[in-house]
Formats: C-alpha cells, sequence, structure tokens
C-alpha cells in the first residue's frame, strides 16, 4: 500500500461528496445514520494520519538543527526522493 496524503485529500472529499448527496429518500431508508457513521469512522482515521504526518514533520525539524547529534528511528524518517529541489544557498 502506497498511498498518499493526496489520497487522504480525495478521500475525504469523496465522503463529504457522498453525504451532499443524500436525498430525501436516501433518509427514509436509513442511509443517512450508515453515511455519518461511515464518516466519522473515516475522519478519527484520517485525524490519526495527519498527527502521524505532524510526528514526522517536526522530528524532520528537530534533525535539521541538530544533524551531528541526532539520528532519527526509521520510522520517524521521511522518504527520500530526487524530486525535491534543493534549498537555496543560505536558507536553513
Amino acid at each position: 500500500m502506497k498511498n498518499k496524503a493526496n489520497d487522504l485529500h480525495n478521500i475525504l472529499f469523496e465522503q463529504l461528496e457522498r453525504l451532499n448527496d443524500i436525498d430525501e429518500d436516501d433518509i427514509n431508508k436509513g442511509r443517512l445514520i450508515s453515511e455519518i457513521q461511515r464518516a466519522e469512522a473515516i475522519n478519527k482515521t484520517a485525524v490519526q494520519l495527519i498527527a502521524n504526518s505532524r510526528l514526522v514533520l517536526d522530528a524532520i525539524k528537530v534533525q535539521n538543527e541538530y544533524p551531528d547529534i541526532l539520528e532519527l528511528p526509521d520510522m520517524l524518517r521521511a522518504a527520500k526522493t530526487d524530486s525535491l529541489p534543493e534549498p537555496p544557498k543560505g536558507s536553513k
């Protein structure tokens, strides 16, 4: 599984669209409650994914401040990528 932050973004908007598309007939058939429960489950998972991403970002910031004395555990390391540009010279 190689999901990206953009996938989470898309899932959240798809759920929002499903909630928005519920009509009176769906409400009468009880689909609204089911869709709300699904949305709550998706939201709880999304909150945890975002918190985990924040932890990784914060760890990278700390490592950048102390590169010679701090080595991050594997779970907190960002994936290496060649697609990121080098920062401008003289910037932190």
